[in-house]
C-alpha cells in the first residue's frame, strides 16, 4: 500500500487551498466570536482513482485529492493554532468507508453538479464532507474534530480538476457552508464560523515534496 500520509509532486505541482471565515460563537478558551480563521493544506493535483472491485471505476461528480498531512491547519486570528491529528496506521486488511479509497487518508474533494450544486471539502472520507477532520487542539484531555464543508452554486466550479479551478470562490456564489469544531462529540460545536471565502492556487515548487 502506498504511504498515504505522503504527497508527491511527481503528477504535477502541489496545490495550495485556504478556507477563511469568521468566528461566529466560541466556547474555546482563546478563541473569541469575531475572529479569522483560517483552514490551510497543500494538496495533490491529480485526484485518485476510485475504483471499486467488482464495479470499476467511479463517475459520481466527485474528485479527491490526497492532502499533505503536515501542512493542513487551522488557526485564529488571535494566534491559536490546531492540526491534523493523524490515525493509527491501518492494519493489512483495513477498508475505507469510501470504496475505492486506501484507508487512513485526509482528502480534499471537489463536487461539481452532484445533484444540483458544486461543492468542496476536507475530510477523511473523499466522498464525504460531513465526516470531517480529526484535530489536535492541544487538549490531552479531549477529542476534536472539524467539519468544513462548502456547498456552491450549481457551476460556480469550472471544473472537477483542480487545476482548472484555480481562483477564488466568495460568498457571492455560496448555497451554505459546515466550518465548525466539535469536542468530545460530533454534535458539541464548540466553535462555529461563518464562510468567508476559499482561494485555490497552485503551491511554490519550493514546497512540494515527493514521496
Amino acid at each position: 500500500m502506498p504511504n498515504i500520509n505522503v504527497c508527491s509532486s511527481k503528477l504535477g505541482p502541489l496545490v495550495s487551498v485556504l478556507i477563511s471565515g469568521t468566528v461566529r460563537e466560541s466556547q474555546m478558551p482563546g478563541v473569541k466570536a469575531g475572529e479569522e480563521v483560517k483552514v490551510s493544506f497543500l494538496a495533490e493535483s491529480t485526484a485518485i482513482v476510485r475504483n471499486i472491485v467488482g464495479q470499476g471505476i467511479v463517475y459520481d461528480g466527485i474528485s479527491p485529492y490526497k492532502v499533505c498531512q503536515e501542512d493542513f491547519s487551522v488557526s485564529f486570528s488571535s494566534g491559536f493554532t490546531g492540526h491534523f491529528l493523524k490515525p493509527p496506521p491501518p492494519g493489512p486488511l483495513a477498508v475505507s468507508g469510501t470504496q475505492g479509497v486506501p484507508p487512513g487518508g485526509l482528502w480534499f474533494a471537489l463536487m461539481k453538479e452532484r445533484v444540483i450544486y458544486d461543492g468542496a471539502w476536507v475530510s477523511t472520507e473523499s466522498s464525504d464532507g460531513t465526516v470531517g477532520v480529526p484535530l489536535d487542539m492541544h487538549d490531552s484531555l479531549a477529542t476534536y474534530g472539524g467539519v468544513f464543508n462548502v456547498e456552491l452554486d450549481r457551476f460556480a466550479l469550472p471544473s472537477q480538476k483542480i487545476t482548472e479551478a484555480v481562483g477564488t470562490y466568495d460568498k457571492s456564489v455560496l448555497v451554505k457552508a459546515d466550518l465548525n469544531i466539535w469536542k468530545d462529540w460530533a454534535a458539541n460545536y464548540v466553535i462555529k464560523a461563518d464562510f468567508d471565502k476559499m482561494t485555490i492556487a497552485e503551491a511554490p515548487s519550493i514546497q512540494s515534496q515527493d514521496a
